[in-house]
């Protein structure tokens, strides 16, 4: 889903921010009104959003393929998108950025991280920054224990699997800079994980912004702080891009 912003005259190469969707099985992009996407849109950038694998909405053939693709092919599918957009010619190939909520934050690092010749920054919110973290999480109830088995992997035996797919790891590849924000009261992602990626990235000195927000949970809420972050995003990425 390409959201294009309007012209001004003579057709115009578009710097591309790459937003992948939150959840990540089962959540899905629609081509109605997304207010991230147009806030973005606006300030003149192109926004590309991919029902990836796993992703629902389209079939069960394809949310049941994101089982256990956390950090492999649901990745590979939003850079393959990204591949074919960034060769369109109203888009600027040399100035993409990843930006995303939650898993989106999670994947847009790990983009930024595997590929840094096509991403030039990265934004996450709420992201994931260690998967072992999130599969042990103090107060997960047995559901929520036995769905992360079945789609994303077991902490105990695939410890290594998915540890070598968590950036905290990753830190000391990563080439661009990246903007990190969260909320304190997060009870989804616990905030421990915007601790442990900034500190990696902190000790191999590497370029981040960080941003609190007070009894800020896992979802936006108020105005003001929604205009606050995004205004950030919107100029770290102008910085960067």
């Amino acid at each position: 889903l390409l959201t294009l912003p309007a012209q001004n005259g003579a057709a115009e190469r578009r710097p591309l921010i790459v937003m992948p969707h939150g959840g990540p099985i089962g959540v899905f992009d629609s081509r109605y009104f997304d207010l991230h996407a147009q806030y973005f849109a606006q300030q003149g950038f192109a926004v590309l959003r991919v029902n990836f694998r796993g992703s629902g909405g389209y079939s069960p053939e394809l949310k049941a393929a994101g089982k256990r693709e956390f950090g492999g092919m649901m990745l590979t599918d939003i850079h393959s998108a990204v591949q074919d957009v960034a060769q369109r010619p109203d888009i600027n190939a040399k100035q993409i950025c990843a930006v995303g909520f939650s898993y989106g934050g999670y994947a847009a690092t790990m983009l930024t991280i595997k590929h840094p010749a096509v991403y030039r920054c990265a934004v996450t919110v709420a992201g994931v920054s260690d998967i072992n973290l999130m599969l042990n999480a103090a107060g997960r109830s047995a559901r929520q224990d036995t769905w992360g088995r079945d789609n994303i992997g077991d902490s105990h035996h695939d410890y290594d699997s998915l540890k070598s797919q968590s950036p905290v790891y990753l830190a000391q590849q990563l080439q661009r800079p990246i903007f990190i924000a969260h909320g304190d009261a997060d009870r989804i992602v616990d905030i421990e994980h915007a601790y442990r990626l900034g500190l990696m990235l902190q000790t191999y000195k590497k370029p981040f912004q960080w941003k609190v927000y007070p009894e800020w949970g896992h979802s936006l809420v108020g105005e003001d702080v929604s205009a606050d972050l995004f205004d950030r995003i919107v100029t770290f990425v102008r910085s960067h891009i």
